[in-house]
């Protein structure tokens, strides 16, 4: 059976969102399953300026300060005021226009969020202020698939932050655990990209690993490279965990259904097709999808056909 084309996958770019994050990705490195190359330290000095670590004369965090970044105009303004104390927004500190048409992910919206946390730590901005380290940052609602991005160039700045949602500093972040997530989904694309297969599964587990629900293109990277690497009943586990956690998502029903394929299970991979092509936006992939479809519903009705005679 020839292998279904690659599924639709979102760009990651960990190194387009500041040099902190490019500064930590690392192709690892190794040709079979023995000790592998870890990823870069989570430290790195980046350079000031766009993107770069707060100066060191912003002292210790106010663990008293919380900045809230807000969205406006659709999108393409990012500001930053601090928070009131009943949970409203206090002075603004920051304003940044997204580039256009680089809104949501790949760096663009990401990148102005975490570029607007930094102007509001150093400069008093629009709503006056002094400097200020802030012990918490909240990040807006409507990031979408560009949230984790964002969230990790924040923390490549040397701060905590919190997605929506969550009630307190633990919700999802803080402690470097999404810039960690970054920069090791980052190794697992340098290594695919290379070749190495076995090593961006390892890459891409730790990632899963480390924040489990961080996002569900890793659980896809997963189960991409467990196919590809001869694995098809573990990379339908893999392809069920993306499912789950993004059970609207084309790529996880996609890799579900080559799995299925691969275990010759077909009518099953027709449906998870099936799930894949309903309610997405229509996209130039959904022809191929169709292809994909069409090889499970024949492949399936080969397989219940009764042996000749």
């Amino acid at each position: 059976m020839p292998p279904p084309p690659p599924s639709p996958r979102r760009p990651f770019a960990p190194g387009a969102l500041s040099p902190a994050v490019r500064g930590g990705e690392t192709s690892g490195g190794r040709g079979r399953r023995g000790g592998m190359a870890g990823p870069a330290r989570a430290g790195g000095a980046p350079g000031g300026g766009r993107g770069g670590q707060l100066p060191g004369a912003l002292g210790a965090a106010d663990a008293g300060t919380e900045f809230e970044v807000g969205l406006a105009a659709g999108g393409r303004v990012v500001l930053v005021a601090e928070r009131g104390p009943a949970g409203g927004r206090g002075r603004l500190r920051s304003l940044r226009r997204c580039p256009d048409g680089e809104r949501g992910g790949g760096g663009g919206l990401p990148l102005a969020v975490a570029e607007a946390v930094r102007e509001a730590c150093v400069a008093p901005g629009p709503g006056g202020g002094d400097p200020v380290r802030p012990g918490l940052v909240r990040l807006p609602l409507g990031l979408a698939e560009g949230e984790t991005e964002a969230a990790a160039a924040v923390e490549a700045l040397g701060l905590r932050v919190v997605r929506p949602g969550a009630t307190g500093g633990g919700g999802g972040g803080g402690g470097g655990e999404l810039l960690k997530f970054a920069r090791l989904r980052g190794a697992g694309e340098s290594s695919r990209r290379g070749g190495d297969l076995a090593t961006a599964a390892d890459f891409f587990g730790q990632a899963a690993a480390l924040l489990p629900e961080a996002s569900a293109e890793v659980f896809s990277d997963l189960a991409e490279c467990h196919l590809e690497l001869g694995d098809a009943e573990e990379s339908l586990r893999r392809a069920n965990e993306a499912v789950a956690l993004e059970p609207a998502g084309r790529r996880g029903h996609v890799r579900r259904g080559a799995a299925l394929e691969a275990l010759q299970r077909f009518e099953e991979a027709a449906e998870a097709y099936r799930q894949a092509l309903r309610g997405a936006p229509r996209t130039d992939f959904d022809a191929s999808l169709e292809l994909m479809l069409q090889h499970a519903l024949r492949a399936a009705g080969a397989a219940a056909a009764p042996p000749p005679a």
